[in-house]
């Protein structure tokens, strides 16, 4: 009987590097779980239920909100927890904007 010497076919990929997305994406929702941390469940799900990360850097945040109050809102009220919590993952304190969204 004869062996079969043919080579699997498998064959380990190289680790692949995530991409800028992917990195932003989990600073985000890190960034979101320092901030759900802080807020009632009522006040988290009613101020930051609707919002998207649109941008997210060392430098700049940019935060998606359905209209101008609830930007407004987020200024005044949560700016600062934004920072915070932006500073805590990011090591930066970032400039922080919205920006109304359909």
């Amino acid at each position: 009987m004869k062996k079969n010497n043919t080579e699997s076919s498998l064959s380990l990929a190289p680790p692949q590097t995530p991409s800028q997305g992917e990195i932003a994406f989990r600073d985000w929702e890190k960034l979101v779980a320092l901030i759900q941390k802080e807020l009632s469940e009522r006040s988290f799900e009613t101020w930051f239920g609707g919002v998207r990360c649109l941008a997210l850097g060392t430098e700049e945040i940019i935060l998606g909100v359905p209209d101008p109050f609830y930007g407004n809102w987020l200024q005044g009220h949560y700016h600062t927890l934004i920072q915070s919590a932006a500073q805590e993952v990011l090591g930066a304190l970032p400039r922080v904007s919205y920006q109304v969204v359909s």
